[in-house]
């Protein structure tokens, strides 16, 4: 055992990184034209390229909310097959899938297996190909009910073993580790409270000690309190999760002692608090881009829609958009923006009524949208065309003068009603630094209000990963701010799925802005970077989605420091 051991810490010349990221690159590589045309966007929308798949993070086409479907009595007759490992049947007999993750500490690679449980909400069906009419086997792992326990099991792996250049002699590196973390459920909901930042807004007697603290973590300190966070953020989504659960309860009302009501009422008012079950409907899935990324039911921003005519009820008004508080560091000067999503050929016209909304309800008649996805990655769409310029024209058509973004809009299964039809149109645009700058105008045609849109669009950053430049981003920042005078005008960003990048260029911007004002060295926070970052994950999940990411706003902070040094 300590051989194999020795074995595997001795095998370092692979960082954990590199080998997922070859491993992605090379089955990216697969979807990419090998003759040399250049990559056309499908954007038509014909009934041929119409399909009820949405993709997650991953990749991987997902079916939307199949488990609630299988409770319907058509389900059987439409789906079931004589096989037992068909879909539709494992849902309904309550099989689960294993769940795996990888981790990399002190140079070994641990594998963590997870038994999907039953609060687990989010039931999109994950396979290589399915469709519509015929409906896929794919292969589950199943276990018997009483050995369906919250378990993990950590496994450590040598990493020629996960890369498939393992030989003969190094297959005997694969070590079950004795060690099991057991998810007590009290304890997840009794560390309900440890979930706020509240846990992270530790303060220090010393600032000038806190300031450079932070700054001197190590790569392995800086790891535990990004896992941390995740932990935390899993409690929150968990907790969300069993809102519809408080709820049937409270309603039942059967307790013995008055205390056990008021327990679970205040469960039930935090678990609504971090449930997505808005975003989860049936009628909104073609809404999301992926479907493992959705916001929170508290503060998700609400398009301004009007009834609809044939429902008589309020039509639909979802978009997958959060609005974003940030205060750690200075209470009294809170920053607020707007994360969102890379905007879908289903869902640009609605982010266009939503960015009008937004800015009517201020004074200003100005509105800041930074982009900082590439709209094309590795063959793959990462954001939709949706707005009108040079970098755009290629993929999709747009009118020169006007575009019109209509106020009946339907997406899926419902439809959306706006007070007003717009129209959009360019006004300038040009290359700034390491970035394009273009001003747009929104006009509503019946009243002819007019807003301006400054939209910045920074596509030098890769999913799942940090810029390559500090000075890049710092510039975007600038820029940013300089046309942005006042506070009472909006900022809007997105990447594709609107957490990992998105998250970390809020991070950078909020501790930029507090590093200028002289708010974050007179911090008392004893690191206002992991505040800064738990604070987004409460209103917006995955918010700075890797450790990658969350490595480099400790670098970009750094760096400000040292400049500042520099100079002085």
């Amino acid at each position: 055992m300590g051989d194999n051991n020795k074995a595997v810490n001795s095998n370092n010349s692979e960082t954990l990184y590199n080998v997922i990221q070859n491993k992605r690159q090379s089955s990216r590589n697969q979807n990419i034209n090998n003759n040399g045309k250049q990559f056309n966007l499908n954007l038509d929308d014909t009934s041929n390229n119409r399909s009820v798949f949405n993709l997650n993070r991953s990749g991987s086409p997902c079916l939307p909310n199949f488990g609630s479907m299988s409770s319907k009595p058509e389900f059987n007759s439409k789906y079931q097959e004589s096989n037992s490992s068909s879909i539709g049947l494992d849902l309904m007999n309550g099989n689960k899938k294993k769940k795996n993750s990888v981790t990399e500490i002190d140079g070994n690679l641990l594998v963590q297996h997870e038994w999907a449980t039953d609060e687990d909400e989010d039931s999109d069906v994950q396979a290589k190909a399915m469709t519509p009419k015929a409906v896929t086997n794919f292969n589950t792992v199943t276990k018997k009910p009483s050995q369906t326990q919250r378990k993990k099991t950590w496994i450590n792996i040598d990493k020629n073993y996960l890369s498939g250049t393992n030989d003969s002699q190094s297959s005997g590196n694969l070590l079950k580790l004795n060690t099991a973390i057991t998810l007590d459920e009290s304890d997840t909901l009794s560390d309900y409270n440890s979930a706020g930042c509240e846990v992270d807004g530790k303060n220090c007697k010393d600032n000038n000690q806190c300031g450079i603290d932070y700054l001197k973590l190590n790569k392995e300190s800086m790891y535990h309190k990004y896992t941390t966070i995740n932990k935390r953020e899993d409690k929150r989504i968990k907790l969300g999760m069993k809102s519809s659960v408080y709820c049937m309860n409270l309603k039942t009302n059967n307790y013995q002692t008055k205390q056990e009501l008021l327990k679970n009422e205040s469960m039930y008012k935090k678990s609504k608090m971090f449930s997505m079950s808005v975003a989860k409907k049936s009628c909104n899935f073609k809404r999301n881009r992926y479907s493992d990324i959705a916001p929170y039911n508290y503060n998700r921003i609400r398009l301004d829609v009007l009834e609809d005519e044939q429902t008589g009820s309020l039509s639909n008004d979802y978009i997958n958009a959060s609005k974003i508080i940030l205060d750690s560091i200075d209470p009294e000067n809170p920053e607020v923006l707007i994360a969102t999503q890379g905007p879908t050929k289903y869902t640009y016209e609605q982010f266009w009524q939503m960015v009008y909304d937004q800015c009517m309800e201020t004074s200003m008649r100005e509105i800041i949208i930074v982009m900082v996805t590439p709209l094309i990655e590795n063959g793959r769409e990462k954001c939709y065309p949706y707005w009108p310029s040079k970098n755009t024209n290629r993929y999709v058509t747009w009118k020169d003068s006007e575009n019109l973004i209509p106020k009946l809009q339907f997406v899926g299964q419902s439809a959306s009603v706006f007070k007003q039809d717009l129209k959009l149109k360019v006004l300038n645009e040009e290359q700034v630094n390491s970035h394009y700058y273009t001003t747009l105008e929104l006009a509503d045609t019946a009243s002819n209000q007019k807003i301006k849109v400054h939209h910045l669009y920074y596509d030098k950053w890769e999913d799942f990963s940090s810029p390559t430049s500090i000075s890049q981003v710092i510039d975007l920042i600038k820029h940013t701010n300089e046309l942005r005078r006042s506070k009472d005008i909006k900022v809007i960003s997105h990447c594709s799925a609107g957490v990992g990048r998105t998250g970390t260029f809020f991070a950078l911007y909020y501790l930029y802005n507090s590093f200028v004002s002289k708010s974050l060295s007179q911090s008392a926070l004893s690191d206002p970077v992991e505040s800064t970052v738990s604070q987004l994950r409460e209103c917006r999940m995955k918010m700075v989605q890797t450790f990658e990411q969350y490595k480099f706003i400790y670098e970009v902070v750094k760096q400000l420091y040292d400049d500042e040094i520099s100079i002085a």
